[in-house]
């Protein structure tokens, strides 16, 4: 996956967590645990490049309020009239890419088993390189 992928989901998914699971530690005991981290990689360099262009064009001091207000709003500000704003369109992304990666988050953990840390930790190193 890319950054110019459309995203298909704008609502952040709930998952339960399961009493008494041993989740699991490491990528290799994962079923299909390399496409998996492989996503999550790929998800997160998104949601880092689209922050990067929003920040650009907002500046730092406005990301996170703009990315506050768009998690509420998603849908509302893509049918807007200032929808083809360089500032909407730009927080829409960053607010799906965001939504993307909280989604994928709760599915390795809640639906595969993915220990939450190994799910960070795999994070940071996107997040650390850029």
């Amino acid at each position: 996956m890319n950054s110019s992928n459309k995203i298909k989901k704008t609502k952040l998914i709930s998952y339960k967590e399961k009493k008494g699971r041993n989740y699991i530690q490491n990528w290799s005991n994962v079923k299909g645990g390399d496409s998996l981290k492989k996503q999550l990689l790929d998800a997160t360099k998104a949601y880092v490049e689209s922050g990067e262009k929003l920040k650009a064009i907002i500046g730092e001091d406005n990301i996170i309020h703009n990315t506050f207000v768009g998690m509420q709003s998603i849908e509302k500000m893509e049918n807007s009239s200032d929808k083809e704003s360089p500032v909407v369109k730009a927080t829409v992304e960053n607010c799906k890419r965001l939504t993307e990666l909280t989604n994928l988050t709760g599915k390795l953990v809640h639906k595969h088993g993915v220990d939450f840390s190994l799910v960070q930790a795999t994070k940071r190193q996107i997040f650390r390189a850029k």
